[in-house]
């Protein structure tokens, strides 16, 4: 039997199931549409390059600008015409003066790209613009809406007041970085996940919190012999019976449960316990909010998400990305790098969101379910880890809705180890004979180009 990672055209999976032969060609035109989309990011570093480090370059991040010390904030608004960050470190001033005027710092500029970029100097704002500053970013729609929304990078929401229906921005920059003691735990064998939500996972009827999750449930979780927990609900979400899928703020932990910080203990404490954390990363749909989420954010309907009608998820009464968009691309992919280490810890920053997706190849990072993607550590053979990695990067290719039929893929692989590897190839050739039944839309010889942009080299050399 030949080899079916030596097929370059796509067809490497019709080497293990003839019955797939009749796909053969759609199979290679899925193949030829993920090739067109990889080839831009490849031109910039792949996956580990800039388009997956645009949470150091988007948001709030210390930097310098000619010299000078002190906080940048980016944001990607390219239908707006006015965007000005307003917080406690200027007074919630909205109005548009003139630039000598304290009270103007926050009005940002715009570039070629649709990039609004503002500067904050230590000398000026060293004790005004500070760790747990409140904020947000004023935004002059292009349907000449006004509006205030939480930056789309932002690493820490809160209620404020508690307990409201407003959610506030956060300015994220403790003193003294989080210090990991414990390296992500070797597995034996395969995975005994335990799903968990941090919330509703003690018995008073309230919401939980990462500390009580840590002292209280993590120990029995271990106790139990699994070796694996998966939580839902990490990334900020306004409404709390969504179970965390109606996600706001991508980069940010839910502060219902506690800070990033605690967050990191959780992890931390877990990978003592000789558990690995997997997160549930939902990136098929978001909140529609406006106030809180990214849903209009420039003004327009068609700037993170697809315009109506194929923009409304109507079944979740949620958005669907756009994910033709270059700078769509950069935020997903940035909201799940692995940071690259030498050692065999990888150390997340920001919201620690990623410090919860630990992967130990790419099959971790490439294997998805509906409106999730888990990213988890999974040691394979190399023959297994490149078989699956190719039905695994065919499924995240597809643009059809398939979302059973991705959660079966993920079952099926994670399921795989117990099996022998005649049984794993079958059981994921027949998933996908079901996935290439569906009829996709068309695919053309001719794929539209993404829109040109020019990469930041401060950015390319993170």
């Amino acid at each position: 039997m030949a080899d079916p990672v030596r097929r370059t055209d796509g067809t490497g999976l019709v080497a293990i199931d003839p019955w797939l032969e009749p796909y053969a060609e759609r199979l290679r035109n899925r193949y030829q549409h993920y090739l067109h989309f990889r080839a831009p990011i490849d031109e910039h570093g792949g996956l580990m390059g800039s388009i997956s480090q645009g949470h150091h370059y988007f948001g709030l991040n210390r930097r310098e600008r000619e010299k000078q010390p002190g906080v940048w904030y980016r944001e990607w608004a390219p239908g707006a015409k006015r965007v000005k960050l307003i917080g406690d470190f200027n007074g919630w001033n909205r109005n548009v003066e003139a630039a000598d005027n304290p009270g103007a710092a926050g009005e940002a500029v715009k570039d070629e790209w649709g990039v609004w970029s503002v500067f904050f100097p230590d000398a000026l704002f060293a004790t005004r613009l500070t760790h747990g500053s409140r904020l947000k970013v004023l935004v002059h729609g292009g349907d000449d809406v006004v509006m205030e929304r939480i930056p789309a990078y932002i690493k820490r929401v809160v209620q404020d007041p508690p307990d409201s229906p407003n959610f506030v921005g956060v300015y994220w920059q403790p003193s003294t970085p989080f210090k990991w003691k414990y390296p992500l735990p070797k597995r034996k064998g395969g995975l005994r996940i335990y799903e968990a939500h941090v919330g509703m996972a003690q018995e008073e009827g309230r919401v939980g919190t990462f500390k009580e999750f840590t002292d209280k449930i993590l120990p029995r979780i271990a106790n139990l012999h699994y070796n694996a927990i998966q939580l839902m609900a990490i990334q900020e979400h306004p409404y709390y019976g969504s179970f965390g899928y109606h996600v706001s703020s991508f980069f940010a932990a839910s502060s219902r449960f506690g800070t990033p910080a605690e967050l990191k203990e959780l992890i931390d404490t877990a990978h003592s316990l000789g558990l690995v954390v997997i997160m549930d990363l939902v990136h098929s749909h978001a909140v529609k909010n406006i106030n809180e989420g990214l849903n209009r954010f420039d003004g327009t309907e068609h700037q993170y998400f697809h315009a109506p009608p194929r923009g409304d998820h109507v079944a979740w009464d949620s958005k669907c990305f756009d994910y033709a968009k270059y700078e769509v691309q950069r935020f997903l992919l940035s909201n799940v790098r692995v940071p690259a280490t030498s050692t065999s810890t990888s150390r997340a920053s920001g919201a620690s969101l990623l410090a919860a997706s630990r992967a130990a190849g790419p099959l971790g990072r490439l294997i998805r379910s509906s409106g999730k993607i888990a990213v988890a550590s999974c040691p394979t053979s190399p023959s297994r880890s490149t078989r699956n990695r190719l039905v695994a990067e065919r499924l995240a290719s597809t643009s059809t809705p398939l979302p059973s039929i991705r959660k079966a893929g993920m079952r099926a692989f994670w399921n795989s180890p117990s099996r022998s590897s005649a049984d794993s190839s079958r059981a994921w050739a027949r998933l996908f004979s079901r996935v290439m039944s569906r009829s996709p839309p068309a695919i053309h010889s001719a794929f539209p180009s993404p829109p040109a942009i020019t990469i930041p080299q401060s950015l390319i050399e993170m």
